[in-house]
């Protein structure tokens, strides 16, 4: 009987030194590190979309028209006219064309009057040389592209003294007879060799989808937007990529197909490193989902938007 108590007296007192020594390791165990915030890298990287486009259960009063709703810095999506304004750059951009002949010289004559900011002039003689020579020489493409700046550059002017309105009869005008050329230029003859356009392709592919853009001509702006992506795919480049994206992304939303305006986006955060336009892009995708009633995601997706507006501007 002494040695059955002995027994159970040694157990109890192993058992005592074992809770005592797991609760002294319990309190002297190392404070779990804090949770790392993700960062606005992190969240452009690696946030997912989720792919619920089905309209919500109404609760409360909701526009058919998505846009911004919640209180944000982030600026609305707006795609105007980009045109090279530094007089230096602009005789890259239009530079002397080397031949012989009236054509060429019609060419150079009227790049001067455009140089001194004589559009208007510049215009006429390009186009009386185009309807004089019409396809008879190597540079007739060139002279459309030509016409379309002159038009455009016009316009652009206009534009900037004027509110920066798209709405003003003459300036649609001038706006739509540049597109008319851009399209003849960069479209019908594309297939025609010419360095200097080829350098000038991404932006008059951006400035031809800007236009048809601000005046809601969205086939257009999808024919555009995918001849400047496939331009750039082939070519290598990267200039105005994100921009076609985010058009397309925008005709997409407006024709209602939310999953490949989502597609769009995330493509293009993706693909194109560019901070500046990050936050934009998500809370983009924020409206869709709020359009849809689907607040739970919209809150989540503005947060990050916020977020990532926040860090990079």
């Amino acid at each position: 009987m002494k040695v059955f108590f002995l027994h159970i007296f040694c157990l109890f007192l192993l058992s005592s030194w074992s809770l005592g020594a797991f609760g002294k390791s319990a309190k002297t165990k190392a404070p779990k590190a804090p949770v790392k915030k993700p960062t606005a890298e992190d969240i452009v990287k690696n946030f997912t979309f989720v792919g619920d486009f089905d309209m919500k259960e109404e609760t409360r009063s909701n526009s058919k028209e998505i846009f911004w709703r919640y209180p944000s810095t982030i600026p609305k999506v707006g795609f105007d006219i980009k045109l090279e304004r530094s007089p230096e750059k602009l005789k890259e951009l239009f530079p002397v064309t080397m031949g012989e002949g009236r054509a060429i010289q019609h060419l150079n004559s009227g790049r001067i009057l455009f140089l001194d900011g004589k559009y208007d002039d510049a215009r006429q003689t390009w186009l009386s040389g185009r309807a004089r020579f019409g396809k008879t020489y190597d540079y007739h493409r060139r002279n459309d592209y030509f016409i379309a700046s002159a038009f455009l550059y016009k316009a652009y002017q206009y534009w900037t003294e004027h509110g920066k309105k798209y709405d003003l009869p003459e300036l649609r005008q001038d706006f739509v007879n540049g597109n008319t050329f851009l399209s003849s230029a960069f479209d019908k003859k594309k297939d025609i060799p010419d360095a200097l356009l080829d350098k000038a392709a991404p932006a008059a592919y951006y400035n031809q989808a800007a236009v048809l853009y601000n005046y809601e001509r969205w086939a257009g702006v999808v024919g555009a937007a995918t001849l400047g992506l496939d331009y750039l795919r082939k070519t290598g480049r990267v200039e105005f990529r994100r921009d076609f994206h985010r058009m397309l992304a925008e005709t997409s939303i407006k024709n209602q197909d939310y999953l490949e305006a989502v597609r769009s986006i995330d493509m293009t955060l993706r693909q194109d490193n560019d901070p500046a336009t990050a936050g934009a892009l998500f809370a983009r995708v924020g409206d869709i989902y709020y359009s849809l009633n689907n607040f739970e995601l919209a809150e989540e997706v503005y947060n990050a938007a916020n977020q990532v507006d926040g860090e990079y501007r």
